[in-house]
């Protein structure tokens, strides 16, 4: 089997190739508005006219492909150095060649963990345990590989609490919290689960709802021309998130007024016959008192004063997020912002 970052390249590599597709290297975007207007800011390169500038791109028909995050987990001391999530481990690994530690607790809520528990492994890192929020819907060949490598899985567990100053030691713990487990560690890889980054659909002004077999916050009702594809919709297996970017390319195509012969029925055919949006991780916090659980890194606010917020009356997020400062620092709601309106919907029992 191909990696997956392998097969990314070859078609960004077909994508520059193809003459009447241009593309913007270097080039986040800022902003989606009415109309379809794309604005985005470019860094310039050594061989560019420019340092920076500012893009606005007016189309006809717009393909939202922005992925997921990680969720951080929400535990006691889940601030300490040590603590990573596992996109940090494997980049570390896989990108700049530095094993994240030497012993390693995994505990996590998506199937991209035990793969980056597996992969990592394999590179030398020590894994004492890894912990599995869900009680089942694991990707049995993921669960063998672990099995093969004598890594011990624990379902239905998770990270309560990190000890030392820097991570030594871990308390795992069911997630109902009635039995906990120590395990000494270097390096704890935690993550709640994955969360779409839907930013550009909001700011299109769609209507988003809580889907509640993923977990995600998903459009409702999309704006005019813009197609959603890939991870972001909940699909996990990678045929799958292929074959949906092809169904909204052809989509988007097709409102831009191209003639397809037929392609998109065969589009939706071939997506229709793969697996479909995964069940996701709905844990938002660990079985603890919240007092040393940081929901906002920046501006090192608790699960312990949301709670207060919403006990004094600010009972939705917009409220709390200014009374309590989660997600007032420099990353806004990027991080706080896809677990505090689940914490605040569990806590108020809405």
């Amino acid at each position: 089997s191909q990696p997956l970052y392998q097969r990314a390249r070859e078609l960004a590599a077909q994508v520059e190739a193809t003459a009447n597709i241009r593309v913007f290297r270097h080039a986040p975007l800022v902003g989606t508005y009415s109309n379809n207007l794309v604005t985005a800011h470019q860094v310039g390169t050594e061989t560019d006219s420019f340092t920076e500038r500012y893009i606005e791109i007016r189309s006809e028909s717009i393909v939202v492909a922005t992925g997921c995050i990680e969720r951080p987990l929400l535990f006691d001391n889940n601030e300490r150095p040590g603590v990573m999530q596992v996109g940090c481990a494997h980049r570390l690994a896989r990108t700049y060649g530095i094993l994240p530690g030497s012993r390693a607790v995994f505990s996590v809520g998506h199937d991209l963990g035990l793969e980056a528990a597996v992969d990592l492994f394999d590179l030398g890192l020590k894994i004492n345990c890894v912990a599995d929020i869900r009680e089942d819907g694991q990707d049995p060949d993921l669960l063998m590989a672990l099995t093969e490598r004598a890594i011990p899985v624990l379902k239905g567990w998770v990270a309560t609490k990190a000890h030392g100053k820097r991570v030594e030691r871990v308390t795992l713990a069911t997630v109902e919290g009635t039995v906990t487990r120590d395990f000494d560690c270097d390096v704890l890889v935690a993550s709640a689960g994955l969360t779409p980054v839907t930013g550009p659909f909001i700011m299109a002004q769609a209507k988003m709802g809580y889907d509640n077999h993923t977990g995600y916050f998903l459009p409702t009702e999309l704006p005019e021309k813009m197609f959603p594809a890939g991870r972001l919709t909940g699909l996990g297996d990678p045929r799958a998130i292929e074959a949906s970017g092809r169904l909204a390319g052809l989509q988007a195509a097709a409102a831009c007024g191209v003639s397809l012969n037929g392609e998109l029925d065969a589009a939706k055919a071939a997506a229709g016959r793969l697996p479909g949006p995964e069940r996701g991780c709905k844990l938002v916090t660990a079985p603890v008192k919240g007092r040393k659980s940081f929901i906002c890194f920046d501006e090192d606010a608790t699960v312990k004063s949301v709670k207060q917020a919403i006990d004094k009356g600010f009972d939705v997020p917009e409220l709390v997020k200014r009374f309590a400062g989660v997600g007032l620092g420099p990353g806004q709601g990027g991080i706080p912002g896809h677990n505090l309106p689940l914490f605040v919907a569990k806590y108020t029992a809405s």
